[in-house]
């Protein structure tokens, strides 16, 4: 008997889902370690702040209540968005709670597509929506 966790849930995939969770992982992952490793990111001083970056969106958003929201708590959303990227990479990765990862994934794809690339002509030029598809 195999197990839902861990290598084992990588057997009898097909390679196209394969191939398909190992981009999101990698992604994923690589997204938290970006900002992780950036010393502006939690920084309010910096320009390249969370607070920032997410206080740019407010007007023009369709979610400006969340982004307003996350904008007055903006140290804390930035740890919760960069640790959630990172556990949303390791679960794919190592499939652990896939099902639970996945709606997480997407959700936090769907913030980013709603508060950064919606508003852009045309909306689906931007990876974000491939990302919720995904």
């Amino acid at each position: 008997m195999t197990s839902r966790f861990g290598l084992n849930s990588w057997r009898g995939q097909p390679p196209y889902m394969v191939v398909l969770r190992l981009s999101l992982a990698i992604t994923w992952i690589y997204g938290g370690w970006y900002k992780a490793v950036d010393p502006g990111y939690l920084d309010p001083q910096s320009p390249h702040f969370f607070g920032t970056d997410i206080s740019r969106y407010i007007g023009q958003s369709p979610i400006s209540f969340l982004l307003k929201f996350m904008a007055s708590h903006a140290v804390a959303g930035a740890w919760f968005v960069m640790l959630s990227e990172f556990a949303v990479g390791i679960c794919v990765l190592f499939g652990i709670a896939l099902q639970f990862a996945s709606i997480g994934g997407a959700s936090i794809a769907l913030t980013l597509w709603l508060s950064v690339s919606a508003w852009q002509v045309p909306y689906f030029a931007h990876s974000e929506i491939v990302w919720l598809i995904g």
